[in-house]
């Protein structure tokens, strides 16, 4: 019996052995052969039990299939994503994927075309609404090659201590609507809270929004962890132009500009002038 174990089933006991390994579930293994009311080693070896008798390699095998694949997708993916696997495209709210290529941070400059901003993620409020607590923010999102909503997403950030940072939020509010008529999306990263080099807070984020009453989309980027690649983060307010169909960066510099809505109109106007090249 005990060669005839060693003939039949070590290849299927080495096989789940590295499966129940790979996928971590050696805790299982015990309440199964208890459950089956089956000898086990005293550490609580599953392989050697399964070598001591045929009859083992007919239940054990079958039940140890089922919660292999119970647990399969779990093990397929280390971000516990399920089918959504390291590399995958990043889609946006229409399945077309963001963009990978000429990834960087420089912006566009005559003829010659900027690159394209990386698929940056936020904790933040969609649409200004914080009903839900704060959601995941991503510029795809907004990546738009159809322009079926927008032409040009501009993005800011700003800071609580940063006076020019509220006069450029004050002015932008009210227009809002008149942006969006534009095809033009709004996004502000609060990146400092009260003081400069201090991180913003969730409460910084929600106080910010209640003070200026603000109706667009914004988002928390503590001590402008991902969007700092592009400037200095005690600089601020920083702000820059992205064309929706592309993702390609137009514009982007510290400072407020005189009229924040002009500016980006004026880029929401270049795009219809120049059509994507395929």
């Amino acid at each position: 019996m005990e060669g005839h174990g060693r003939g039949q089933s070590s290849r299927g006991s080495t096989h789940y052995e590295a499966l129940v390994t790979r996928c971590r579930i050696e805790i299982y293994a015990p309440s199964v052969l208890s459950i089956l009311n089956l000898p086990l080693h005293p550490e609580g070896d599953i392989v050697k039990p399964m070598r001591r008798a045929v009859s083992y390699q007919n239940v054990l095998l079958p039940l140890l299939t089922l919660v292999f694949l119970a647990f399969a997708t779990g093990c397929g993916s280390s971000s516990g994503g399920g089918a959504t696997g390291a590399g995958a495209p990043e889609l946006n709210p229409y399945g077309a994927a963001y963009p990978t290529e000429n990834l960087g941070v420089t912006a566009r400059r005559g003829d010659v075309a900027g690159n394209v901003i990386k698929n940056y993620k936020w904790q933040g409020y969609p649409g200004a609404d914080a009903s839900k607590g704060l959601q995941i923010v991503q510029l795809a999102d907004y990546f738009d090659p159809e322009m079926r909503k927008y032409k040009v997403i501009h993005i800011s950030v700003a800071g609580v201590w940063c006076v020019p940072c509220k006069e450029e939020t004050k002015q932008v509010v009210p227009r809002t609507s008149e942006l969006l008529a534009k095809e033009i999306v709004f996004l502000q990263a609060l990146g400092d809270g009260a003081a400069k080099g201090i991180p913003a807070t969730e409460g910084d984020l929600t106080t910010w929004n209640k003070t200026f009453g603000i109706n667009f989309t914004t988002m928390l980027d503590p001590g402008v962890k991902n969007l700092g690649a592009f400037f200095d983060p005690s600089a601020i307010p920083w702000n820059a132009n992205i064309d929706a169909r592309t993702m390609e960066i137009l514009s982007h510099g510290v400072g407020a500009p005189p009229d924040v809505v002009t500016e980006v109109t004026a880029w929401a106007e270049w795009v219809d002038a120049h059509p994507v090249k395929k």
